[in-house]
C-alpha cells in the first residue's frame, strides 16, 4: 500500500536524477515501514501463536482500549473470540460508524485530553470493576492512550489537566518525564486500570510507540506497576519550571505525594491475573524495511533521541562520511533510524520533530547528492497536516530561490511552511497505527 499521498509530487521536485531515484527508494521504505505495523494483522498474530490461551476458560470476556490503533486492534480481537461489552476511544475523526459488534467506540481528544476521554474512562473503570473471578478483560493499549484515556485525579479539573498538559507538550519533555507526571495526576494511569479489574484476569495488548519499549510508559501503563514516584514528577517541575506555571492543585497533589500524604500509583500486581504483550514496535518496522531495501542497508538505531534539528545535523555528518570514506556502510546505501526526537517550541510556527529533523539536515547536507526522509508513524508530526518530511543536498538552494531561508523559518518552529512551499511535506492522513518515527537516509 502506497501511504504517502502526495508521492508522485515529491518525486517531481528533484534537482537531478540521482536525487529523484535517492527520493524514491526513501519514500518506498517509508511506506513499507508503515505497513509492517498493520494493528489488525499484529493483533491477529498474536492470537494465533498464543496457543497456552484457551478463552473457554473465562466466564465473560470484556474489551478496553485505548490509543491510535486500538480501533483496528479491537476489529481483530472481535473477529477472533467471543467479547460480551467493551469501549476502545480513538482520536477524533478517526472513529468509525461500523465493524464493531460489541465494542462501543468513542472519539476523544488528542493530544489534548477532553471531556469525552474523561467519559470514556469513566465507562472503562466501570467495565472494569464488574469483572470478577473467572472473567477476563482484554486491554488494547498504543500510542496516543495518555490522552484518549484521562481520568483526573480527586480535586483535579479536566480544564486543569488540559493546562498542564499543553505545558509540558511545549517543555520539550521526553515521554518519559510527561508520562511520570500523568500518571500521579490520574485515576487509571500507573497499573490502576489493572488494579481497578481485580480479581478477574487482564491481557494486555501493546503496541509500544516509546523509544526502547518500556511498556509502564506507552498510554502511561494503566495494567503495568509502576515504578515512578512523586519525586520524578517534581523533578519534571523542577527541570522545566513548571511550578509556578502549573495549576496550582496539581502542584499541590505532587508536594503531597512526595511527603506521603496521598497514595502512590500501584508497585506491584499479581503476575497470576495480569499478563502484558508487546505486539508491535518500532524494531517491526525497522527490520521490514531493511529487508525491503535494495542497496547496502544499516539499521542505525531505533533509540534516536534528541531535539529534532540537532539530530539531523548529526546524522547529515554520518551521511557525509559515507560520501568522503564509505563509512560506516559502503555506497550507493540506505541507513534506516528509528525512535522520537523532540523539540522545544519557542516560536508559532506549524511544523513538528520530524519536519525539523530533516531541515537541520538540509543545513549540513548542501550541494550533495543525500536524501534524507522522517515520519511519524502516525501520520501526524507535531501541529501541521503533515507525517513528516523530506529534504535533500538541494532543498536549502530551493527554498532560498522562493525567498525561504531554513534558519529564519526553524527559528520559528515553523518547519511545516517551508517544506509545504517547496511541496516536500510528507502528507499520509492518520495511519490507524503508532511505534514512533521512522527515518532513512538513501546515498547513492
Amino acid at each position: 500500500m502506497q501511504w504517502i499521498r502526495n508521492y508522485h509530487e515529491v518525486l517531481d521536485n528533484s534537482a537531478n536524477p540521482t536525487i529523484k531515484k535517492a527520493r524514491e527508494v526513501a519514500m518506498e521504505l517509508l511506506d513499507v515501514g508503515i505497513g509492517a505495523v498493520d494493528p489488525f494483522e499484529l493483533t491477529k498474530a498474536f492470537f494465533k501463536k498464543a496457543s497456552d490461551l484457551n478463552f473457554n476458560d473465562f466466564s465473560v470476556i470484556r474489551v478496553i482500549g485505548f490509543g491510535k490503533a486500538s480501533f483496528d486492534m479491537a476489529r481483530a480481537v472481535e473477529e477472533i473470540i467471543e467479547v460480551e461489552e467493551g469501549i476502545i476511544v480513538v482520536p477524533e475523526g478517526t472513529g468509525k460508524k461500523s465493524g464493531l459488534k460489541k465494542i462501543k467506540i468513542v472519539e476523544g481528544g488528542h493530544p489534548i485530553p477532553d471531556e469525552y476521554s474523561v467519559a470514556a474512562a469513566s465507562v472503562a473503570l466501570k467495565i472494569a470493576e464488574r469483572s470478577g473471578e473467572g472473567d477476563l478483560v482484554v486491554v488494547l493499549v498504543s500510542g496516543g492512550g495518555s490522552a484518549l484515556f484521562a481520568k483526573p485525579a480527586e480535586g483535579i479539573t479536566l480544564k486543569e489537566k488540559q493546562d498542564v498538559t499543553q505545558l509540558l507538550l511545549k517543555s520539550g519533555c521526553t515521554i518519559n518525564e510527561f508520562n511520570s507526571v500523568r500518571k500521579h495526576i490520574s485515576d487509571v494511569k500507573g497499573g490502576q486500570l489493572a488494579k481497578a479489574c481485580y480479581p478477574a484476569h487482564v491481557l494486555a495488548l501493546i503496541i509500544s510507540d516509546v523509544v526502547g519499549d518500556p511498556m509502564e510508559t506507552i498510554a502511561s501503563g494503566p495494567t503495568l506497576p509502576d515504578h515512578i514516584i512523586f519525586q520524578d514528577a517534581g523533578y519534571v517541575f523542577d527541570k522545566y519550571d513548571l511550578w509556578e506555571k502549573a495549576p496550582e492543585s496539581i502542584c499541590r497533589r505532587i508536594k503531597e505525594g512526595m511527603t506521603g500524604q496521598i497514595e502512590e500509583t500501584p508497585k506491584s500486581l499479581d503476575s497470576s491475573l495480569v499478563r502484558n504483550v508487546l505486539i508491535g514496535n518500532n524494531s517491526l518496522a525497522l527490520n521490514a524495511m531493511e529487508k525491503a531495501a535494495r542497496y547496502n542497508t544499516l539499521i542505525l538505531t531505533g533509540q534516536l533521541e534528541g531535539e529534532g534539528r540537532e539530530a539531523g545535523k548529526v546524522l547529515a555528518g554520518i551521511a557525509k562520511e559515507v560520501l568522503r570514506s564509505n563509512n560506516p556502510i559502503k555506497r550507493p546505501c540506505v541507513l534506516i533510524l528509528g525512535g522520537e526526537t523532540t523539540v522545544t517550541v519557542v516560536g508559532n510556527g506549524k511544523g513538528g520533530r520530524n519536519q525539523e529533523l530533516v531541515l537541520g539536515a538540509a543545513l549540513s547536507l548542501q550541494k550533495r547528492d543525500v536524501v534524507i526522509a522522517s515520519l511519524g508513524t502516525d501520520g501526524i508530526d507535531g501541529s501541521a497536516d503533515a507525517a513528516g518530511g523530506i529534504a535533500d543536498g538541494f532543498t536549502v538552494e530551493r527554498g532560498n530561490r522562493e525567498g525561504l531561508d531554513v534558519v529564519e523559518y526553524l527559528s520559528k518552529n515553523d518547519s511545516n511552511t517551508f517544506l509545504s512551499a517547496l511541496h516536500d511535506a510528507l502528507i499520509t492522513g492518520r495511519t490507524n497505527t503508532n511505534v514512533g518515527d521512522i527515518i532513512v537516509i538513501v546515498v547513492l
